[in-house]
Parts: C-alpha cells; sequence; structure tokens
C-alpha cells in the first residue's frame, strides 16, 4: 500500500507500507544521506522480511538533506500514520545516517521492541554543520545508552564511507547491543543502484535482521 502524509512543514513524505498475513511485527526503514525508500536494495530487503511475517515500511524523508529535528519529526509522523493501519510491535531500521536517526528517535517510538543499525554513523560531527547544543541534542552514542530494547549493529569491514569503528562506539554505549561485522563488505554490502544481484554480505545482513526481529517480536 502506497501512501503520502504531510510533514510538519507541509511536505510530503511518501512511502509503502506492506502488511504479509500473520504479520508478527512491524520494521520501519530509514534511510541514509540522499538516499530513498527505493534505492538499491530497500525494495528487496522488504519483501526478505514480509518472507519472514514481518510487516515493512519504508518512506522517503520529506527533505533528505534536512536537520535531524525534521527528519525525526518525519519518523514520529510516520510511525505514528503506521499505527493506525497496524497493531504490531515496531522495529527501526536505519542505514548509514538513518541509524543515527533510528537510536536519536527510538525513545520516542511506541511498542518499541528493538533496534537495527546498517553502516550506522555514530556521531554527527563531519557530517552536519551544527553547533554545541545540537551537537548535545543529537548525541547519538548518548541516545544508544538510553535505550531500553535490545539492538543490533551490522556493519561491513571494508565500509568506505562510514568507519567500522563507529559501530564499536554505539555498541560499547548501548545496554544491550549485539554486533555483527561483515568481511569484505562495503557500505553498501557490496549492493549497487538498481540491485542487478544480491551479493553474499547483502544476504547476510538481512538473515540476521530477520532473525534479530522475530527473535524480539
Amino acid at each position: 500500500m502506497k501512501f503520502t502524509i504531510k510533514s510538519a512543514e507541509a511536505l510530503p513524505i511518501s512511502g509503502n507500507l506492506e502488511v504479509p498475513r500473520g504479520a508478527r511485527a512491524l520494521a520501519v526503514l530509514i534511510h541514509g544521506f540522499k538516499g530513498f525508500k527505493d534505492w538499491g536494495f530497500f525494495p528487496w530487503l522488504a519483501e526478505v522480511l514480509c518472507d519472514e511475517a514481518v510487516a515493512v515500511c519504508r518512506f522517503n524523508m520529506s527533505r533528505s538533506e534536512d536537520t535531524y529535528s525534521g527528519q525525526l519529526d518525519d519518523l514520529e509522523k510516520v510511525v505514528s500514520y503506521c499505527q493506525t493501519h497496524v497493531a504490531l510491535p515496531i522495529f527501526l531500521v536505519g542505514y548509514s545516517r538513518g541509524g543515527g536517526v533510528a537510536l536519536l528517535g527510538a525513545a520516542d517510538v511506541p511498542n518499541l521492541r528493538g533496534v537495527v543499525t546498517w553502516s550506522a554513523i555514530s556521531h554527527v560531527d563531519g557530517w552536519d554543520e551544527l553547533d554545541d547544543v545540537e551537537r548535545r541534542r543529537f548525541d547519538i552514542t548518548g541516545a544508544a545508552s538510553r535505550l531500553e530494547v535490545p539492538l543490533l549493529i551490522v556493519h561491513g569491514a571494508r565500509d568506505e564511507s562510514v568507519p567500522v569503528g563507529e559501530s564499536a562506539e554505539i555498541a560499547a554505549a548501548a545496554p544491550d547491543a549485539s554486533r555483527m561485522i561483515i568481511s569484505n563488505a562495503s557500505h553498501t554490502y557490496n549492493a549497487v543502484h538498481p540491485l542487478v544481484h544480491v551479493p553474499r554480505e547483502l544476504m547476510l545482513a538481512a538473515d540476521v535482521t530477520a532473525r534479530f526481529i522475530c527473535a524480539y517480536s
């Protein structure tokens, strides 16, 4: 099911909500910097999760290059929209910058059961020009330290965009974290856009994500 809702600035947030028969949970996929819901592996990942009886929402931020504040508002609105259509435990699955957004927004998601990050950033410095107040507000490892649900951290050993060490920072901060480093995996798990074939590294990331969601839902 396709949907379009309005952001706090009345900009469109478009998305897809797919609910398989007997769905046990809802995974909300959060794209990265300059990303979009139909990039590369996102539609494929949605299919993988649906095959495991996990409903999936993937959506486009109203502004891909917006502030964290705007993207957190978008996430809150999407979660609220989904909850009017399905009553399921929720998992946030964030990729790259979207992993940071997932961690920052987790505390405001009702019925949250877990968070999964793929290639996530551990801090906003170097990605955005923020003042000291904003840096304190958007403290990703600080948000990870306050998580009250399990966290799965997936990262590629050969990530050329976000150093693998950032996954260690997040894991060290979180009270209940599992960390999986996939050897030979790039920032995109060796996938390209469009997704012409599914790399082994991407399969591994998807498989462990599905198992995590099924275990905690």
